[in-house]
């Protein structure tokens, strides 16, 4: 753990701190997702229909309960999700672009080199605000800073991708559309969003693998997630369920 750098959970912490993975139930056979104690997304039996992670910090939005609906599918329904400060040249509250064949990760510094391409390759690279990974399937959870801004996001698998559903958070719920894309699996979907008062861009890759596959996808994420959330590790928003 690093010094001096506090290792929470948000959005639903109260049930976090009561949950128990259940022993001997393999990830294929649950339906929920739980934060663990190293502050990754993990399956349980009971918990949230969404989830992110990043070692620092975890967040759980939405409730999830075994045979319901939401949460893990048969197959791996993966979110890799990255808030930069803003790009200028992606002009325009709302301007989404589709990042084809980004590559198979989207988070830490590969999350800066695709916000950099989507405001078109001359400005600098954007400073990370948050950059995790998790999963979460068929449910809209609002991000939601303490000022009561942010967005909602939606992912709905559709084959080895997704379509993925950002709006503006108005009153607590989903307002002004701001994408609507079907990603394929190396696709990444930028936008832009305000958070916080101030515009933001949200970088997101949504890839629908086999189990097996999409563990090691993941894998892949945690190392590339080592250091890159800095010296602001606790997100600027928490995890909300809202109703479409």
């Amino acid at each position: 753990m690093r010094s001096g750098v506090e290792r929470r959970v948000w959005g639903m912490a109260a049930l976090a701190a009561m949950l128990a993975i259940a022993p001997g139930a393999g990830p294929a056979r649950a339906q929920c997702l739980a934060c663990s104690a190293e502050m990754w997304c993990v399956a349980s039996v009971s918990g949230a229909t969404l989830c992110l992670g990043n070692g620092e910090a975890c967040l759980m939005g939405g409730r999830c309960r075994a045979g319901g609906s939401g949460g893990y599918q048969s197959d791996y329904a993966m979110i890799q999700l990255t808030v930069l400060e803003d790009a200028p040249g992606l002009a325009g509250p709302g301007r989404a672009r589709v990042l084809r064949d980004a590559g198979p990760i989207a988070v830490g510094r590969a999350a800066q080199r695709l916000a950099r391409d989507a405001a078109g390759g001359a400005a600098a690279e954007p400073g990370i605000v948050f950059s995790g990974v998790g999963s979460g399937e068929g449910a809209t959870v609002a991000f939601r800073s303490r000022r009561g801004d942010g967005f909602t996001l939606r992912r709905d698998a559709d084959g080895r991708g997704a379509v993925v559903t950002l709006r503006a958070l108005h009153a607590g719920r989903p307002g002004m559309p701001l994408a609507r894309e079907r990603l394929e699996e190396h696709d990444a979907l930028a936008v832009r969003v305000t958070l916080e008062g101030r515009p933001r861009i949200v970088i997101v890759q949504a890839p629908t693998l086999p189990r097996a596959e999409g563990e090691a996808r993941e894998r892949e994420a945690r190392l590339a997630l080592r250091g890159a959330n800095g010296a602001r590790p606790v997100p600027p928003f928490e995890l909300e369920p809202v109703a479409d």
